[in-house]
């Protein structure tokens, strides 16, 4: 796996999740999934900072892992995992601005978005570029898709995980800080 091969899939997944979060924006409504997830993260913000930013950590561990993993499902998984990613935050964006204003949206999503969406879109790419090798294997029979899946997931724990740790910490204290001295009567 060459830094040329991860480039190009970090740009596919961008595209991906850019062209996403448009589509969630402009959607009428997004069923009552939407909802039930609003009322999930009230709860969670009441939470203690230290839990909040172990399960934010746990949960997008989990859920990134899994979408490199997952590749081998010739990218499927990868794919529905950042347009799912790039739908729930359009979504809420277009929820949240007329209330919020963009210093507001910008106040909740930025400081722990600067390297949870990174990291999101980085396993996203390496679960292409798995997903890519098993094509490979299945159309030429020449691919090393756990020599791809094991250097990917040295990436993970170098760069994503890390990654996460910090978002998540971020999350738990820095952004509803924020976010109270940008939102009046938050």
């Amino acid at each position: 796996m060459h830094f040329r091969e991860i480039t190009l899939m970090l740009i596919v997944s961008t595209l991906i999740f850019i062209m996403f979060i448009f589509i969630g924006y402009e959607a009428e409504s997004f069923l009552d999934v939407f909802e039930s997830l609003g009322e999930t993260f009230k709860s969670l913000a009441r939470l203690n900072p230290y839990l909040l930013a172990l399960i934010i950590f746990l949960n997008n561990a989990i859920k990134m892992f899994i979408t490199i993993v997952l590749g081998v499902t010739i990218g499927i998984f990868p794919v529905i995992f950042i347009s799912l990613n790039g739908l729930m935050l359009g979504y809420a964006i277009r929820i949240a601005l007329p209330e919020l204003g963009v210093l507001g949206v910008a106040s909740l999503i930025l400081p722990h978005g600067v390297l949870e969406i990174p990291a999101a879109l980085l396993s996203t790419a390496l679960g292409l570029l798995v997903g890519l090798e098993t094509i490979k294997k299945i159309i030429h029979k020449e691919a090393s898709i756990k020599e791809t899946l094991k250097h990917s997931l040295k990436i993970y724990v170098k760069y994503v995980v890390p990654m996460l740790a910090i978002a998540a910490v971020v999350e738990g204290f820095i952004t509803p800080y924020i976010s109270r001295l940008v939102i009046p009567g938050r």
